[in-house]
């Protein structure tokens, strides 16, 4: 993830394998009796992994980066996302030639 808001997922356990790196970890038993300070510290430190059986379940996060996360931007298209990502070497040219074609089967 980029400090620009750039934020792609490609799957769960990449995500997890990131939270995990960046944010506290903590058993669903622990979790459960500090709450508040689980939650505080979604707030002011990122992210927080709860697991259950040593394995991650939930990722607690605060209301401020869920919204970063889900807003929509109508009419806003996928190229134009992409080409926002500051991911060194990521780069999507518009071709000028036709659509190749290709056969279904």
């Amino acid at each position: 993830m980029t400090k620009s808001g750039c934020q792609i997922w490609l799957d769960w356990p990449e995500f997890i394998n990131y939270a995990v790196g960046m944010s506290t970890v903590w058993q669903i038993q622990e979790a459960k009796n500090r709450l508040s300070e689980v939650v505080e510290r979604a707030v002011t430190k990122g992210a927080q992994v709860i697991t259950k059986h040593g394995r991650p379940v939930v990722v607690v996060i605060s209301a401020k980066e869920y919204e970063k996360l889900t807003r929509s931007r109508p009419g806003e298209k996928l190229v134009d996302i992409l080409r926002r990502c500051p991911v060194a070497g990521f780069v999507v040219e518009k071709t000028r030639g036709p659509a190749r074609r290709i056969e279904l089967a």
